[in-house]
């Protein structure tokens, strides 16, 4: 999605923009930080861009002295870490008409005239006085101890003032700096509209918010520069704009909404390539966490499924594969049987047809979703459980010889072929059973949401164990 920083014409309606590009209003580029469709005369004025990101690390080119100390010492040295220099808020820019004595303000306005004169209190340097004005009126800007400022600033120049004004219709300036109007560049200062906002940035000894700004200004035409990490598809989706623009919003936000637009979509970036680098640290540490296959013959599954189970696994095959311990990211079991015994997996777990899933005392963070066989006793699932076309299901604590199962989640199981029995289970969630063609036991579970079984053959029995059902019961479930 392309989003632009100075576009002010009048919006085509939604369907007008609909006919002109085919595609929906909902998809159409929009202005930044606002929601008016973009005009085809707009769209096809927009600059292209060519990206040159080694410009961005040139060096500032800053005056010997405080303010390349200041720099310094902020961490700001190239083109690049000045662009990244974010402002830490914004302060409201007034106009000369709406300036209150007394009350600190940030005006944008232009030189009409300067002058210096002396002043007779000893060892203090002429005083430097400057009729500047903007589209609402006119004022005196007074300067202290700064003559040079008379050659600095001539008639025209247009400057950034920050300070307080008196009751007599003065100015006393704190922080100055002259730069390109805030607005619409090379406009005549009575054609522009009053900045809303005016960004404040962490400073330093030496060196001003008012100096940072006008720095950024001088070094605005390499935004163009500013790769963008986002793929498009990703933008579109969400609504974001392209980094640039973002980086353009933050520095020099027309109103607070384009501030809030910009911090936005560089929140969102950071969060990304933040929450990308720990998943790819956690698949390295699963790399290497991970249970090394056993080449000899499965005696030790074999073993645990013989005798280290509380019941008896009728029908079960033998463990191909035995999984203990923790368990990072995502399992999948693509044949053969996975036995768990006490392990904890920290993602989903996927099961193949014609594979099976045994579990016994193990935690899986995440949802299992299974079109092969899966088993679990004492075992807790925070995530749906879904299971379709198995031979054999079964959730539960087997009559008690185990601890019961825990799903904080859904549980779906569909298109069985064999057994299905749940039973002494708790489900935080609804529990669905569909078109099961093989014997089904739902019995004794506590389930915190609905029950619904529908198409099964036989339908689903309880063995006289009745259900605690915090949700509505439906289909053949109804009386269970």
């Amino acid at each position: 999605m392309t989003e632009t920083a100075d576009s002010h014409s009048a919006a085509p309606s939604a369907d007008a923009a609909e006919q002109m590009t085919g595609v929906p209003d909902a998809q159409q580029p929009t202005a930044f930080g606002d929601r008016r469709v973009l005009s085809r005369a707009e769209l096809l004025s927009a600059p292209l861009r060519w990206p040159r990101p080694a410009r961005l690390d040139e060096p500032l080119a800053l005056p010997r002295g405080k303010l390349c100390d200041g720099m310094r010492a902020l961490g700001v040295s190239t083109v690049g870490e000045l662009l990244e220099h974010l402002p830490r808020d914004s302060r409201e820019s007034r106009t000369i008409a709406g300036l209150r004595a007394g009350e600190q303000a940030t005006v944008s306005v232009q030189v009409r005239s300067i002058g210096a004169r002396p002043v007779r209190r000893r060892g203090m340097r002429p005083l430097v006085e400057a009729t500047v004005f903007d589209a609402t009126g006119t004022m005196r800007a007074t300067f202290f101890n700064q003559p040079w400022l008379v050659q600095r600033y001539p008639p025209g120049t247009r400057l950034l003032l920050h300070g307080k004004p008196d009751a007599r219709g003065g100015f006393r300036v704190s922080h100055h700096a002259a730069g390109p109007e805030l607005t619409i560049a090379d406009a005549p200062v009575e054609a522009v509209a009053p900045v809303e906002a005016v960004a404040h940035y962490p400073a330093a000894e030496g060196v001003s918010s008012t100096q940072i700004l006008t720095l950024v200004q001088g070094v605005s035409e390499r935004l163009a520069d500013v790769v963008e990490p986002l793929p498009a598809a990703l933008r579109t989706a969400e609504r974001l704009p392209d980094r640039a623009s973002a980086l353009a919003a933050m520095h020099f936000a027309r109103s607070k909404r384009d501030t809030e637009r910009g911090r936005e979509r560089l929140a969102f970036e950071e969060l990304l390539l933040t929450q990308l680098v720990f998943l790819q640290r956690r698949a390295r540490r699963g790399e290497h966490e991970g249970a090394c296959v056993l080449a000899r013959p499965p005696e030790l599954s074999a073993r645990w499924l013989d005798g280290g189970l509380p019941f008896v696994a009728t029908g079960v095959p033998a463990c191909t594969r035995m999984v203990t311990g923790t368990q990072q990211g995502q399992l999948t079991v693509s044949s053969g049987v996975a036995c768990f015994d006490g392990a904890t997996v920290s993602g989903p777990v996927t099961v193949a047809a014609g594979a099976g899933l045994y579990a016994s005392g193990s935690e899986f963070r995440g949802p299992v979703t299974a079109a092969g066989n899966v088993l679990l006793c004492g075992t807790t699932v925070s995530g749906p459980v879904t299971v379709t076309g198995a031979t054999r299901v079964w959730l539960g604590n087997h009559n008690g010889e185990c601890a019961p199962t825990t799903v904080r989640g859904p549980v779906t199981v569909s298109g069985s072929v064999g057994q299905t029995t749940i039973d002494g289970a708790t489900i935080a969630g609804p529990l669905v059973l569909r078109n099961n063609a093989g014997s089904t036991i739902v019995s004794g579970n506590h389930i915190s949401g609905p029950l619904s079984c529908t198409g099964n053959s036989p339908a689903p029995t309880n063995e006289g164990q009745p259900n605690s059902v915090s949700g509505p019961k439906s289909g053949q479930c109804t009386g269970l």
